[in-house]
Protein backbone atom coordinates (compact mmCIF):
# COMPACT_ATOMS: atom_id res chain seq x y z
CA UNK A 1 0.00 0.00 0.00
CA UNK A 2 1.49 3.42 -1.15
CA UNK A 3 0.73 6.33 1.42
CA UNK A 4 1.58 10.06 1.06
CA UNK A 5 0.86 13.15 2.17
CA UNK A 6 -2.41 14.60 0.66
CA UNK A 7 -4.65 17.45 1.04
CA UNK A 8 -8.65 17.47 0.41
CA UNK A 9 -11.32 20.06 -0.12
CA UNK A 10 -14.79 19.83 -0.04
CA UNK A 11 -16.00 23.38 -1.68
CA UNK A 12 -19.46 24.74 -2.46
CA UNK A 13 -20.70 26.68 -5.56
CA UNK A 14 -19.06 29.98 -4.08
CA UNK A 15 -16.03 28.49 -3.30
CA UNK A 16 -16.01 28.46 0.59
CA UNK A 17 -14.16 25.52 2.31
CA UNK A 18 -16.81 22.91 4.04
CA UNK A 19 -14.66 20.59 4.75
CA UNK A 20 -10.46 20.43 4.73
CA UNK A 21 -7.77 17.78 5.61
CA UNK A 22 -4.39 18.30 5.02
CA UNK A 23 -1.32 15.82 5.44
CA UNK A 24 1.31 17.88 3.78
CA UNK A 25 2.99 19.34 6.73
CA UNK A 26 4.18 22.76 4.87
CA UNK A 27 0.79 24.13 4.29
CA UNK A 28 -0.15 24.43 7.62
CA UNK A 29 -3.58 25.38 8.00
CA UNK A 30 -5.73 23.48 10.52
CA UNK A 31 -9.82 22.84 9.49
CA UNK A 32 -10.44 25.50 11.93
CA UNK A 33 -8.49 28.30 10.21
CA UNK A 34 -10.04 27.72 6.52
CA UNK A 35 -13.49 26.09 7.03
CA UNK A 36 -16.26 28.75 6.31
CA UNK A 37 -13.59 30.61 3.87
CA UNK A 38 -13.19 31.37 0.58
CA UNK A 39 -10.44 28.74 -1.60
CA UNK A 40 -9.30 31.80 -3.80
CA UNK A 41 -8.91 33.91 -0.84
CA UNK A 42 -6.83 31.25 1.40
CA UNK A 43 -5.07 29.32 -0.80
CA UNK A 44 -4.75 30.73 -4.82
CA UNK A 45 -2.69 33.51 -5.67
CA UNK A 46 -3.71 36.09 -7.75
CA UNK A 47 -1.66 35.77 -10.63
CA UNK A 48 -3.45 31.88 -10.67
CA UNK A 49 -6.92 32.85 -9.98
CA UNK A 50 -8.25 33.65 -13.41
CA UNK A 51 -7.40 30.10 -14.42
CA UNK A 52 -8.57 27.96 -11.45
CA UNK A 53 -11.53 30.34 -11.45
CA UNK A 54 -12.24 28.62 -14.51
CA UNK A 55 -11.38 25.70 -14.06
CA UNK A 56 -13.75 25.85 -11.30
CA UNK A 57 -16.85 27.05 -12.60
CA UNK A 58 -16.59 24.40 -15.57
CA UNK A 59 -16.57 22.17 -13.31
CA UNK A 60 -19.69 23.20 -11.47
CA UNK A 61 -21.04 23.56 -14.92
CA UNK A 62 -20.74 19.93 -16.26
CA UNK A 63 -17.72 19.96 -17.82
CA UNK A 64 -16.29 17.59 -14.80
CA UNK A 65 -14.04 15.51 -17.04
CA UNK A 66 -12.52 18.01 -18.67
CA UNK A 67 -10.74 18.97 -15.74
CA UNK A 68 -11.51 15.63 -13.24
CA UNK A 69 -7.37 16.19 -12.99
CA UNK A 70 -5.27 19.64 -12.28
CA UNK A 71 -2.41 20.78 -11.62
CA UNK A 72 -2.55 24.13 -9.47
CA UNK A 73 -0.49 26.06 -7.06
CA UNK A 74 -1.55 26.99 -3.16
CA UNK A 75 -0.36 29.33 -0.94
CA UNK A 76 0.65 27.86 2.20
CA UNK A 77 0.12 29.94 5.68
CA UNK A 78 3.75 30.82 5.95
CA UNK A 79 3.43 32.07 2.16
CA UNK A 80 5.49 29.48 0.98
CA UNK A 81 3.66 27.73 -2.62
CA UNK A 82 3.00 24.13 -3.12
CA UNK A 83 2.44 23.32 -6.70
CA UNK A 84 0.02 20.07 -6.26
CA UNK A 85 -2.08 17.40 -8.50
CA UNK A 86 -5.64 17.68 -7.70
CA UNK A 87 -8.40 15.08 -8.53
CA UNK A 88 -11.87 16.90 -8.65
CA UNK A 89 -15.06 15.41 -8.31
CA UNK A 90 -18.34 17.11 -8.01
CA UNK A 91 -21.48 15.70 -6.20
CA UNK A 92 -24.59 16.47 -5.08
CA UNK A 93 -25.79 16.66 -1.18
CA UNK A 94 -29.59 17.39 -0.64
CA UNK A 95 -29.82 18.96 -4.09
CA UNK A 96 -26.66 21.19 -3.70
CA UNK A 97 -23.48 20.61 -5.94
CA UNK A 98 -20.02 20.58 -4.35
CA UNK A 99 -16.45 20.19 -5.21
CA UNK A 100 -14.46 17.19 -3.66
CA UNK A 101 -10.49 17.99 -4.61
CA UNK A 102 -7.97 15.50 -3.26
CA UNK A 103 -4.58 16.38 -4.07
CA UNK A 104 -1.18 15.28 -3.66
CA UNK A 105 2.26 17.70 -3.92
CA UNK A 106 3.42 17.87 -7.66
CA UNK A 107 6.35 15.21 -7.78
CA UNK A 108 7.71 17.17 -11.31
CA UNK A 109 9.89 14.93 -13.53
CA UNK A 110 9.95 12.13 -11.10
CA UNK A 111 9.18 9.10 -12.59
CA UNK A 112 8.86 5.79 -10.24
CA UNK A 113 6.30 3.76 -9.93
CA UNK A 114 4.77 4.58 -6.56
CA UNK A 115 3.85 8.37 -8.06
CA UNK A 116 2.69 7.14 -11.35
CA UNK A 117 -0.07 4.38 -9.52
CA UNK A 118 -0.79 6.78 -6.95
CA UNK A 119 -1.48 9.40 -9.38
CA UNK A 120 -3.49 7.21 -11.59
CA UNK A 121 -5.17 5.11 -9.17
CA UNK A 122 -4.91 6.60 -5.85
CA UNK A 123 -6.47 9.70 -5.55
CA UNK A 124 -9.32 8.73 -7.72
CA UNK A 125 -9.91 5.97 -5.43
CA UNK A 126 -9.52 7.93 -2.14
CA UNK A 127 -11.72 10.28 -3.69
CA UNK A 128 -14.58 7.77 -4.47
CA UNK A 129 -14.18 6.35 -1.11
CA UNK A 130 -14.62 9.75 0.25
CA UNK A 131 -17.55 10.47 -1.27
CA UNK A 132 -19.28 6.63 -0.58
CA UNK A 133 -18.58 7.75 3.39
CA UNK A 134 -20.17 11.56 2.89
CA UNK A 135 -23.16 9.46 1.05
CA UNK A 136 -23.45 6.82 4.10
CA UNK A 137 -23.40 9.77 6.83
CA UNK A 138 -26.20 11.15 4.66
CA UNK A 139 -28.35 8.20 4.93
CA UNK A 140 -27.26 7.68 8.68
CA UNK A 141 -28.55 11.15 9.40
CA UNK A 142 -32.02 11.26 7.68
Amino acid sequence: MITTPYVKFILNSEAEIVDFECHISEVKYTPEEVIGKNWFDVFIHESDKKQVMKVFQELFDGKEKEWETFKNDIICKNDQHKLIDFHNQVFERDGVKYINSVGIEHAGSQDNESFKYLSSNGIKTFVDQNNKLLKLAEELAE
